[in-house]
C-alpha cells in the first residue's frame, strides 16, 4: 500500500514515493505500452530503481509522487527541473496500462498543476510529449495546457526520430 496522502484530487491521491513502490515502478517502466511514450530504452531492474530512489527521490529537488486510486498505485507524476527563482517546472507522468482510460492521469495532472501554482508559487508548468502520444496530448489539453511549439526530430523511439510537442500553462491561465 502506498505511503501517506500528500494531496488529493477527485479520483486519485498523490503520495510520496516509498521503497515499497519501486517494484510497481520497475514493472511499469519496462512495460512495452509505457516505455515508448517516455522515450525509455533502458531495461530497469530493482537496483536501478533503488539508485533512482536514493539519488533522485530522496536527495533531489524534484517532486516525485505516486498516483494512487482505491489504495493502489496506478502511475507516477513528477515536477522536474523545479526552478523557483524563475517560477517554472516540467511535469511528467504515466499511468500503468491496466489503469488507463479511467481519468487518473487527468486528475493527477490537474492536482499536481494546482499544487505547483498554489503551494510552490510557480508561474509556468510545461510538458514534452512525443507527437505520436495523442492520449497524453489530450490529457494536457483537457486541463488547460496549450501547445506552445515543436522540437523537430527531438526524440528517437522504435528506430526513428519523432517530433516532441511542448505544452505549457501559466498561473494566469489556470482555471
Amino acid at each position: 500500500m502506498p505511503g501517506p496522502v500528500f494531496c488529493s484530487g477527485e479520483t486519485v491521491d498523490l503520495c510520496p514515493v516509498e521503497k515499497d513502490d519501486l517494484e510497481f515502478f520497475r514493472d511499469a517502466m519496462n512495460d512495452p505500452d509505457v516505455r515508448p511514450n517516455l522515450g525509455s530504452v533502458t531495461p530497469y531492474n530493482m537496483q536501478m530503481e533503488e539508485d533512482w530512489f536514493e539519488n533522485r527521490v530522496c536527495k533531489g529537488d524534484d517532486v516525485k509522487l505516486v498516483i494512487v486510486a482505491d489504495d493502489e498505485p496506478v502511475g507516477n507524476i513528477s515536477l522536474n527541473g523545479l526552478d523557483e527563482h524563475h517560477g517554472h517546472a516540467e511535469v511528467g507522468y504515466w499511468v500503468a496500462p491496466d489503469h488507463q482510460r479511467n481519468g487518473y492521469g487527468t486528475d493527477a495532472l490537474r492536482t499536481a498543476t494546482e499544487y505547483a501554482f498554489t503551494e510552490r508559487r510557480l508561474r509556468t508548468v510545461m510538458a514534452k510529449v512525443f507527437e505520436f502520444n495523442e492520449a497524453s496530448a489530450k490529457v494536457l489539453e483537457s486541463v488547460g495546457y496549450e501547445r506552445a511549439g515543436t522540437l523537430p526530430d527531438w526524440g528517437f523511439v522504435d528506430g526513428k526520430h519523432h517530433d516532441v510537442n511542448l505544452y505549457a500553462v501559466t498561473a494566469d491561465e489556470w482555471p
